[in-house]
């Protein structure tokens, strides 16, 4: 799946909107992945995803490093975003499965084996 065809599904969103809020929503969501996993995941996951999601923007987009769970990942998407907690989980949701269409299935299953069980669920 190309980055255009991911704006496009993701700012379809009524509480997204536009393109500039999906790329945001988008890359903070990638970010925290990529600050969260291991270097070596994290630079195979980014390497099958679309540009611009590369390892160095996502990991220097996520401002701070979050303890990943999905509560927490939730409620910083919720609050970036000044939405919803349901709405926040849905965007997460939607955003993990439209990246995880570019990665190979054994990308795929390091990526859920490096996160906690409960955001692997998300997946």
């Amino acid at each position: 799946m190309s980055y255009e065809e991911m704006l496009e599904r993701v700012k379809m969103l009524e509480y997204i909107g536009n393109e500039k809020k999906a790329d945001a929503a988008i890359k903070a969501i990638w970010g925290i992945i990529a600050s969260s996993v291991k270097k070596p995941v994290a630079a195979e996951i980014t390497s099958e995803l679309p540009e611009p999601l590369t390892e160095e923007k996502l990991r220097r987009h996520q401002a701070r490093k979050l303890k990943i769970n999905s509560e927490n990942f939730i409620n910083e998407i919720s609050r970036k975003f000044k939405i919803l907690p349901k709405q926040a989980k849905e965007l997460v949701e939607v955003v993990l499965h439209l990246g995880e269409q570019s990665l190979q299935e054994q990308s795929r299953a390091k990526l859920k084996e490096s996160v906690p069980e409960d955001v692997a669920v998300l997946l």
